[in-house]
């Protein structure tokens, strides 16, 4: 836009000029005029586009991303104890296809088993780069998520059931046997995502995330993606639960996307998720979408300057 203001503001310009010898006190006065509005433009120019062309190392975004993801407080209805930030992402992520942009995943585990998912990416405006926080709760109670002192979210209980998958024999008796059977289980999913034209989704080659948890007779479990690039849109937890009886192996889909989503398993759907386009608030705490299980919502302020931002985390995160 300020291309085209320039170029229609020097034609009228240069006319002036070839007239000047007629109209001199006009052509005097139009001069000054355009000389104000040229330096006017240039001045706001740089404040609108300066941050969003500003040059953000994917290193010093993720270590503002982990600053963002310690600003965390979670407290699970009916228990003392919170679930405990890993700090370290359990994937850091780029897609070309939506903007360019750029995060990290974050896991919250209570007796090891991840109850909460905090992914923190960018997104670039006219106005400045900035940041969303995308929040999706794996635990079968209601919590509230509160972040540098405010409240942003009150989930209600996940959905763990899953489904049981008897395809590939039972848990076997090794950490590495029951890894292999993980891996055919998500070898025959197939994800997409239904934008315009729908994707298909690509499962990631490495679990993001195994753990155990005895408490709540897991016997081994992980966190695998589907995804658009390296993006994420379909979490799935593969769990080997065991009971007094036997022990089986259940996936549990989560969705990390906004838009429509689809998971088959050997060609057979077995999870939806419709489009809720109204999930991506522009603030925390927004109704009527601030008790489903997932949540995306957009820090109103603007992602700091490189330089400003170097200074930040590096005070933040020695603290």
């Amino acid at each position: 836009m300020l291309g085209r203001v320039f170029k229609v503001n020097f034609r009228i310009f240069w006319s002036v000029i070839i007239n000047i010898n007629r109209t001199s006190k006009v052509a005097i006065r139009y001069i000054r005029l355009q000389f104000a509005m040229l330096a006017l433009l240039v001045v706001c120019g740089s404040l609108g586009y300066a941050q969003s062309d500003a040059d953000y190392s994917p290193q010093l975004l993720q270590k503002f991303f982990l600053h963002e993801a310690k600003l965390f407080e979670i407290i699970v209805e009916g228990r003392e104890t919170a679930p405990l930030l890993r700090s370290e992402p359990i994937l850091n992520w780029q897609n070309a296809e939506r903007q360019g942009q750029l995060g990290s995943v974050f896991v919250c585990t209570n007796e090891g088993r991840p109850e909460l998912i905090i992914s923190i990416f960018t997104y670039s405006g006219k106005n400045g780069m900035r940041h969303r926080h995308e929040l999706i709760s794996m635990v079968d109670r209601p919590m509230k998520v509160i972040h540098d002192g405010e409240r942003v979210w009150k989930p209600s209980a996940a959905e763990l059931k899953g489904r049981e998958i008897l395809d590939v024999g039972e848990p076997e008796t090794t950490a590495v046997r029951r890894m292999s059977q993980m891996r055919a289980i998500m070898r025959q999913m197939q994800g997409k995502v239904f934008t315009e034209p729908p994707s298909t989704l690509n499962l990631l080659p490495q679990p993001l995330f195994r753990y155990t948890s005895a408490s709540n007779g897991i016997v081994d479990g992980a966190i695998f993606a589907m995804a658009l690039g390296t993006d994420p849109d379909i979490l799935v937890l593969v769990e080997a639960r065991s009971d007094q009886n036997n022990t089986r192996w259940f996936v549990v889909p989560f969705r990390s996307h906004l838009i429509g989503l689809e998971l088959k398993y050997r060609g057979e759907s077995i999870w939806k998720a419709d489009s809720k386009p109204d999930l991506k608030m522009s603030g925390p705490m927004q109704m009527p979408y601030a008790s489903e299980p997932f949540f995306v919502y957009t820090d109103s302020a603007k992602i700091p300057l490189p330089e400003e931002l170097e200074k930040l985390v590096e005070v933040k995160l020695d603290k």
